[in-house]
């Protein structure tokens, strides 16, 4: 496709699919922020979301001068700055809807037995027991867990995770 029949193309049609797919998009995903829809609903909406993404980038490039006339304005960039510092406050602070990755990690070693949790940290179950238990700590069950010896302790997590570290292989 030449150059000119390609700017011809988003002349006609890069403004009205844009503006068709964001009001699909912010549709479906007004259903599924509200409704908590599933199923055909949230296929629709990340199917059409990244066609979004395609459509709008063509947009942009159709309209790259007024852009760039836009974001060399203080008031635009002051924007920008604003969205981008929202956007990384909220993947960084707010965690993800399972937790994230991170979260099932700690999640499974908490439930892990001793037995399987101390080798990582260059210790035997019996030695990190015998340091536990010198240190103060109490652990009543047959087959403890970093979970059942924070809990018969008293003690967060966290906690227990830095004692354990301090113990010496």
């Amino acid at each position: 496709m030449s150059q000119n029949r390609f700017d011809e193309f988003l002349r006609q049609y890069a403004t009205q699919a844009t503006a068709a797919l964001s009001v699909i998009v912010a549709v479906t995903g007004v259903i599924l922020f509200f409704f908590a829809a599933h199923g055909p609903i949230t296929l629709l909406h990340e199917w059409l979301g990244l066609v979004f993404v395609v459509v709008a980038i063509l947009h942009g490039w159709r309209h790259r001068r007024v852009i760039a006339t836009y974001l060399g304005q203080n008031r635009t960039r002051v924007m920008a700055g604003t969205l981008v510092a929202v956007v990384a406050a909220v993947f960084t602070i707010v965690p993800s809807e399972n937790g994230g990755a991170l979260r099932k990690l700690i999640t499974r070693v908490q439930a892990a037995p001793l037995a399987d949790v101390a080798p990582v940290l260059g210790v035997s179950a019996e030695d990190m027991i015998g340091a536990l238990t010198a240190k103060g700590l109490r652990i009543d069950a047959e087959k403890p867990t970093l979970a059942s010896i924070a809990t018969t302790n008293h003690l967060p997590l966290r906690r227990l995770l830095e004692i354990m570290a301090e113990i010496q292989p």
